[in-house]
């Protein structure tokens, strides 16, 4: 430029200088043509090429076009270098997470070391010598007089009955050397881990409850309670080291057994009585605690669920576990298992047992959504599905635990009760005389918050009442429960946590309650 007032003066020229000099005006319009085409090479780089052709069109000679060009192909390396930089944190990143989503958890699960010989086996074996299982339900059925077989089913006479009992009897003889041996369940430590042999004991079961019915029909009534509680033996043994499954099938067992018993409380003599309430008193010391099976349940899922993770499908085995999601495409379960890292699914899992665990050892409490908050807030088992799907609903599990626990004091107290009659001519006044005939404790697990945690009891003339408040944990005098989701009859003695009414003994008087 050649105009004098920026050769002297440096600087913005005044507003009176640039409108009056022809040299001012010449330099504002090329300043507008170049900001136009710094503002385009921003907004795409160019070629040198065409630069310089359009920095020629604005006046611009070729050694400024290549030094804008040089400038600019120095931005875009800039850009380029901060771009591959910021991808290759991101790779890291993603490896990062990928890493800790797979990592194995490593929980160090206890191992188990069963005896030898082990009556688990022997219980099997004795189970495996029976002859068909059907023939044996059938003729357990049509043992029950109350039971009318239908008109196309085979009628099984006591002499029928008798002679299968007597054709099996190998097999009792095997049990009762599992007996006198130590017993712990075959170890479960794999989701693949299979229990035929459960059915198996359900069957020996019933086949000791028709062995006592059929000496009952032959008027052995000694040896038909030693039979019943054969079964129940068995069934009481089973949960030691058992998971749940394991632990409900002995739950079975006793029941199938304690049926039977009943019906040879009122029929035993002193002796017999005594030695059955003897056999009772000895078998309490081999309860399993609820909170065993429990434990035995979380390092089950614990060791089968790390086996899973262990294995080269594990995303695919995830959506098989999440039923809702087991038909996802392959790219969504790989996401899925981003989602829920092995770790924090594996500590949600031992969280959730844990707090299960916990509430096990407490009383018995009829109010299941306070006692199993869990069951309906999901968010306390954590975010993920898997573990949700894996932790069992555990509350009809802990209810039959109690179940068990107070028909085996009702039938204890019946049987202390008969040899005191068989003593004395009569009933005692109250409960408090039991322990003189050999039943050392009567507590009811139903009457955790009542003011006495005893079982009832009353005189009823010649007879008397006995009962458990029930899964209500309410005294309703004596009203034999009813179900209230089924709409059972008054008489039904199939209790359920929603039952009212009270568990009343088979060899009670039926009374009228009082209002």
């Amino acid at each position: 430029m050649a105009c004098r007032w920026t050769a002297s003066e440096p600087g913005k020229a005044p507003l009176w200088h640039r409108l009056a000099c022809t040299e001012c005006r010449k330099a504002a319009a090329a300043d507008a043509r170049i900001r136009l085409a710094v503002e385009c090479m921003k907004a795409q780089p160019l070629p040198v090429d065409r630069m310089e052709a359009m920095l020629r069109s604005l006046t611009l000679d070729a050694q400024s076009a290549r030094t804008v060009a040089e400038r600019a192909g120095i931005s875009y390396k800039r850009l380029r270098q901060a771009a591959l930089g910021f991808a290759a944190l991101l790779v890291v990143a993603m490896a990062g997470r990928v890493h800790y989503c797979l990592e194995d958890p490593g929980i160090a699960v206890p191992a188990v070391h069963p005896p030898s010989p082990n009556a688990y086996y022997t219980f099997d074996a004795a189970a495996q010598r029976l002859t068909d299982g059907n023939e044996i339900e059938a003729a357990l059925k049509q043992a029950d007089p109350a039971k009318v077989p239908a008109a196309d089913e085979k009628r099984i006479t006591a002499a029928d009955r008798a002679a299968l009992v007597a054709a099996n009897t190998p097999a009792l003889d095997l049990l009762h050397t599992g007996f006198r041996q130590p017993y712990l369940a075959k170890p479960c430590r794999s989701f693949n881990t299979t229990f035929p042999e459960l059915a198996r004991f359900r069957n020996l079961a019933r086949f000791c409850a028709l062995a006592s019915a059929s000496a009952a029909e032959q008027g052995r009534w000694g040896e038909a309670m030693e039979r019943s509680l054969d079964a129940v033996e068995m069934g009481r043994r089973l949960p030691k080291g058992a998971t749940m499954i394991g632990y409900l099938v002995g739950l079975a067992c006793e029941s199938i057994g304690r049926l039977q018993a009943w019906n040879c409380v009122e029929h035993l003599t002193g002796a017999e009585a005594t030695a059955a309430l003897a056999r009772l008193e000895r078998l309490r010391t081999r309860f399993v605690p609820y909170r065993d099976v429990l434990t035995e349940e979380k390092w089950m899922a614990v060791a089968g669920l790390q086996e899973l993770m262990r294995s080269r499908d594990w995303t695919g085995s995830a959506g098989q576990l999440v039923s809702s999601e087991s038909q996802m495409p392959r790219g969504a379960l790989a996401l899925l298992s981003m989602r829920y890292p092995k770790r924090e699914v594996m500590a949600n899992l031992m969280r959730a047992y844990d707090e299960e665990i916990g509430r096990s050892g407490g009383d018995y409490m009829p109010s299941v959504s306070s006692y199993y908050p869990w069951e309906e807030d999901a968010d306390r088992l954590g975010l993920d599905p898997i573990t949700r799907m894996l932790m069992p609903v555990f509350s009809q599990a802990s209810f039959k635990d109690s179940l068990n626990r107070a028909d085996d004091a009702l039938l204890r107290s019946a049987l202390a009760l008969r040899i005191h009659h068989l003593r004395h001519g009569e009933y005692p006044a109250g409960l408090f005389a039991l322990g003189e005939m050999g039943c050392r404790t009567v507590l009811d697990p139903f009457a955790s918050f009542s003011s006495s945690r005893e079982l009832r009891y009353r005189k009823v003339g010649k007879g008397y009442l006995l009962y458990s408040v029930g899964p209500n944990s309410t005294d309703n005098q004596g009203m034999p429960i009813t179900n209230q989701s089924s709409g059972s009859s008054p008489a039904s003695k199939a209790a359920q946590m929603d039952s009212f009414g009270d568990l009343v003994a088979p060899t009670s008087v039926a009374v009228t309650p009082r209002p």
